[in-house]
């Protein structure tokens, strides 16, 4: 039996709805603390040149958590058509057709863990030299980088010195929690870690709108169909639960999408009826499934720019 629970994305929606407080716009790079103004790379607001990392959720089918990145390559033709270098993540011991492997954990590791060997990774290869990537986490992938930028921002032991990752999308991420009921169903601490009120997210919530140095710009995708993590917490919107997070657009696919929890990298055609919001308008903003992104584009869009939909 094959487990998908949680895996890092995130999503974006258009500057053309969707409002969100001030805490969730990326802060400017000015403003980013310990950091001269002149050493952080500009907003590039696109994809040609850029490097986006692509971090896998957790998958479990013969006792040791393992993914195949293989599952990215519709995605990743997406991204390298608009001229992005696509980075696929390892951090499993058992993970396989990665292009990067940033630790090789097998049953013990928490998240917060795992966050730290990829922040190391994204400081020493990009950060250091002054480059800044993008990053795309489906379920628990989602909750890694997440957890990256925010032990970095709180100067955390473990955590390198500064992060440069301009902008994020998390797709079907547990930013609430998953049903404890569901968590249950495995015993791992990463599971635990993700059961709706854990200590890990806890921590998470407590700082609500997680900035690199370079400021970050968050998008957050769920799905109504999506059977392993529910729409409001994919795209964090019930304020009193741990781990509530503040994102400039979230994007939510509508029952009639069908979108499932280890579906939004690989439907890359053709329209869907969902949802929007962004911080240029709070409110909800339907699309029919004659306009809608399809989930690969809608990611494409939040890791390129959300100044028009």
């Amino acid at each position: 039996m094959r487990i998908p629970l949680a895996t890092l994305a995130v999503a974006a929606v258009t500057a053309s709805g969707l409002v969100l407080p001030a805490l969730a716009q990326p802060a400017p790079a000015s403003a980013a603390v310990g950091v001269q103004a002149a050493a952080v790379p500009k907003r590039t607001d696109g994809l040609k040149g850029k490097t986006v990392y692509f971090i896998h959720g957790f998958q479990i089918s013969t006792g040791n958590p393992e993914a195949n990145c293989k599952q990215w390559d519709k995605m990743k033709k997406a991204y390298t058509g608009l001229g992005a270098k696509v980075v696929t993540v390892a951090y499993y011991k058992k993970d396989k057709n990665c292009s990067t492997r940033v630790s090789s954990w097998e049953n013990g590791a928490s998240i917060k863990t795992m966050a730290k060997s990829l922040a190391k990774n994204i400081y020493d290869k990009y950060t250091s030299k002054g480059k800044s990537v993008d990053v795309v986490g489906h379920s628990m992938g989602g909750l890694i980088v997440r957890a990256a930028i925010t032990g970095v921002q709180r100067k955390e032991a473990g955590f390198p010195s500064k992060l440069y990752i301009e902008d994020v999308v998390t797709m079907g991420t547990p930013h609430l929690g998953v049903n404890k009921a569901k968590a249950s169903l495995c015993r791992l601490l990463v599971c635990r870690e993700m059961s709706e009120g854990s200590s890990f997210l806890k921590w998470l919530g407590k700082t609500k709108n997680p900035q690199s140095a370079q400021g970050t710009d968050w998008t957050l995708i769920g799905s109504n169909k999506d059977g392993v993590v529910a729409e409001k917490s994919a795209t964090s919107q019930t304020g009193s639960k741990a781990g509530w997070m503040s994102a400039g657009h979230k994007i939510v696919y509508q029952d009639s999408a069908g979108v499932g929890h280890s579906e939004y990298y690989s439907l890359n055609k053709g329209t869907y009826s969902l949802k929007y919001w962004n911080f240029t308008n709070p409110k909800w903003v339907p699309q029919s499934a004659g306009v809608g992104l399809n989930p690969v584009l809608a990611a494409r869009r939040g890791n390129h720019f959300w100044r028009s939909w």
